[in-house]
């Protein structure tokens, strides 16, 4: 069994980091030799070094120019570039004698990370073959000061460790933080297709539930007229008419959930006062305290209204059943920057870990069945998140909860 090609997005970060680790090489050479030069006084080749390490930098240079769309094997020209060159570097500056051969460790471990399997054994072979050629041959520049080699050797090999635990350890960092990032985007995209679902179910519904209640709306109408003006039968009339005007408050809702399904966010921004949209996104669900903070109640700001009152509605009503009679649902609203963040805080039973964990998921509730449906929570954090806003939630046992929504408002380089 093969292993997967890495995705296009593993691939190019392992390039860029390779590409920053060249240049860091290419630094650590000159270093390195400019050291021997100045504390030890070493006569090195630097006509030949020099072209060696002219070969690197341009050769990144032009790997830099072609990262955009870069060929699948050019990380391998790259490695086998650098092992060749180190182990022309080595030939010229003390073969096997010089303490600094641990250096093609590093290309090893970035054979390992970068390339497939084969290729990383072909760099393994290949390494191993330059380094069992330095010992070919006579050096006569190869030192006989034991101890000075053995420095050298340590120097040599903290370089190495250090080098290999920081590349390894950056771009696994870097490819963790890729795969929370794909992972959130995955779970953005499952919430839009769930809210998609749910928007044509409420299409669905609203177009099958239309005509019965059409009839119902129609029987009702005859029956109250045919009950007008008889006697003792007014208990009747009122009973009819309160069926027919609930039955107009359902067609409402139906025309509503019509109007808006699979729709979400979509709208224009608009300017709006935000005191008064809390007041109107709250009214009828009993002990709500508004609060808007200075200085968003001094003037309008720009925002999407419909999608802020839906959202805002939804957490005010799970908060206003959860909150204890009598006591309030309380709403603040401040203005940070570009942000309007509104937070429903209620006095409730609070939740357990568990619960906290999923209280956004859709139709996940803790009521009794036929109280609700357990999508208020889930229909504000998914409209929340397609204006680019969040919604988190504090909570704790006995202790209430607070819900807090995050929403961008127009900035004022879009104003102009």
């Amino acid at each position: 069994m093969t292993a997967a090609a890495p995705t296009d997005a593993a691939f190019a970060l392992r390039l860029r980091w390779l590409l920053r680790l060249r240049w860091a090489a290419l630094l650590g050479q000159a270093l390195v030799l400019g050291v021997a030069v100045v504390a030890f006084d070493a006569r090195l080749p630097w006509g030949w070094i020099a072209p060696l390490m002219a070969l690197g930098g341009v050769s990144n240079l032009l790997a830099v120019r072609a990262a955009r769309r870069p060929p699948r094997r050019l990380p391998v020209a790259l490695l086998v570039l650098d092992v060749l060159s180190l182990t022309a570097l080595l030939w010229l500056t003390g073969k096997a004698s010089n303490p600094f051969t641990s250096v093609y460790l590093i290309y090893i471990a970035l054979a390992v990370v970068t390339l497939p399997p084969a290729w990383a054994w072909g760099l393994v072979g290949l390494a191993s073959a330059g380094f069992a050629a330095l010992f070919l041959g006579h050096d006569p520049h190869a030192h006989h000061d034991m101890s000075l080699h053995l420095r050298g050797m340590w120097a040599a090999f903290a370089l190495t460790a250090a080098g290999i635990v920081s590349f390894v350890g950056r771009l696994d960092r870097a490819l963790r933080w890729r795969d929370l990032d794909l992972s959130s985007a995955r779970e953005a995209t499952a919430r839009a297709q769930r809210l998609a679902a749910l928007g044509t179910l409420a299409a669905g519904a609203a177009h099958e539930l239309s005509t019965p209640l059409s009839t119902i709306a129609v029987a009702a109408g005859e029956l109250a007229r045919e009950l007008e003006g008889r006697v003792d039968v007014d208990e009747l009339t009122d009973d009819v008419r309160l069926i027919r005007a609930e039955v107009d408050r359902c067609r409402a809702v139906l025309d509503r959930m019509a109007l808006e399904a699979g729709q979400g966010p979509c709208e224009p921004r608009a300017s709006i006062n935000v005191g008064a949209l809390l007041a109107k996104a709250v009214l009828g669900l009993g002990a709500v305290e508004v609060q808007v903070a200075a200085p968003l109640d001094a003037g309008p700001v720009r925002t999407f209204p419909r999608a802020l009152e839906r959202a805002v509605r939804a957490v005010a009503e799970n908060a206003a059943h959860a909150a204890p009679s009598g006591r309030p649902v309380r709403v603040y609203a401040e203005r940070h920057g570009d942000v309007l963040q509104v937070a429903v805080r209620d006095e409730g039973p609070g939740m357990e870990a568990d619960v906290l964990a999923r209280a956004s998921e859709p139709f996940f509730t803790t009521r009794a069945p036929g109280v609700g449906m357990g999508l208020g929570l889930f229909l504000a954090r998914t409209l929340a998140e397609s204006v680019g806003g969040t919604l988190d939630l504090v909570s704790s046992p006995h202790a209430g909860c607070t819900v807090t929504l995050r929403w961008p408002l127009l900035s004022a380089a879009e104003t102009r």
